[in-house]
């Protein structure tokens, strides 16, 4: 096992040159420590070795990955159809209203229902 690096930085105050100067100097460096996930991460975008600890990351099911990119696509797809719809229907009840106030509760838009599940109320207007 080897001594920290942070043992073996010298002990020494900086003299003649400031302290930014005395902590950038090789022998005062203390080595990056990062976990598998960081390193794997940040390979390629640092000039420094990184000291990695920790078991090594879980192995990827590139089966599993590409199911689930084809499912988002599938998704994003049947969302940009439904956007490039040229009329769209939009039901509201002002007896969904928050009380004391104009933000309705639940719209239905094309016949899907949606609700404002979060105290942050959210204004519909009405299309005109």
């Amino acid at each position: 096992m080897d001594i920290p690096s942070v043992m073996k930085r010298s002990a020494k105050k900086p003299t003649g040159i400031g302290l930014d100067d005395w902590v950038l100097r090789r022998e005062n460096r203390v080595r990056t420590t990062v976990t598998p996930l960081i390193d794997n991460l940040t390979r390629g975008l640092v000039r420094e070795e990184l000291r990695v600890i920790g078991p090594p990351p879980k192995e990827v099911d590139k089966d599993q990955v590409k199911r689930e990119q084809a499912q988002t696509l599938a998704r994003l797809s049947v969302l940009l159809e439904r956007a490039q719809r040229k009329k769209k229907v939009l039901w509201y009840d002002h007896s969904n209203k928050v009380v004391g106030t104009d933000y309705i509760t639940t719209i239905k838009l094309d016949g899907e229902q949606f609700k404002a599940i979060s105290y942050i109320s959210i204004c519909f207007q009405p299309l005109v």
